[in-house]
Formats: structure tokens, sequence, C-alpha cells
């Protein structure tokens, strides 16, 4: 857990210190997946997010609770909502913050 924090940290390092990086870098992960999206397309469309690096199990919970009423609602996903609360432990980001080196570095 703490390294994938650790790998989001870093991916939102580089959307807020080095937005053309993350344009060049999302354009190739789009080619892998077969969809033609360059970084000029991509690039005027990061300006529109907030990428500080942040990881707050409340707001992990809530979003996480908002894909799973989507994919239920499309019938991709049945039962009870979990709590996702009951999985966030903050020495988890506590310690993938500790990992990250700046994006510049």
């Amino acid at each position: 857990m703490t390294r994938f924090m650790s790998a989001a940290i870093e991916a939102q390092n580089i959307l807020v210190e080095d937005p053309d990086r993350a344009a060049e870098l999302l354009e190739t992960a789009m080619q892998r997946r077969g969809r033609d999206l360059t970084a000029e397309v991509l690039r005027p469309g990061l300006d529109d997010f907030d990428f500080t690096p942040k990881m707050d199990g409340q707001e992990i919970s809530e979003a996480l609770g908002e894909v799973f009423d989507s994919l239920a609602a499309e019938g991709k996903l049945r039962g009870d909502k979990p709590e996702y609360m009951d999985f966030m432990n903050p020495r988890f980001f506590e310690e993938a913050a500790k990992t990250v080196q700046p994006a510049g570095s």
C-alpha cells in the first residue's frame, strides 16, 4: 500500500511541478491503450484540476464510495457498499510521503 501511495504522490508531483512532462507521459500511456491523444491536446486539461499531493483517508473513502455507487448503478457491483474508512490507515500515507522525491530532483 505504501508503494502504491508513493507512486501516486510522485505522479501528483509531476502533474503539479512539470505539467508539460506529465502531458507527454499521459500521451504515451494513451497510445499504449490505442488512443490517439497528443500531449498538446492533453496539456490544457491539466490546468483544470488540483493535483496537489494529498491522501486524506476521508476523501479517499468518499471517492471510492462514489466509484462504488457508479459501478453499482451500471450493474457491475452488487451488495452493500463497504465502509472504506475501515481500510484507511493514515500511517500508509505518512510512510509514502517520506519516500518521495520532488519531481524536479
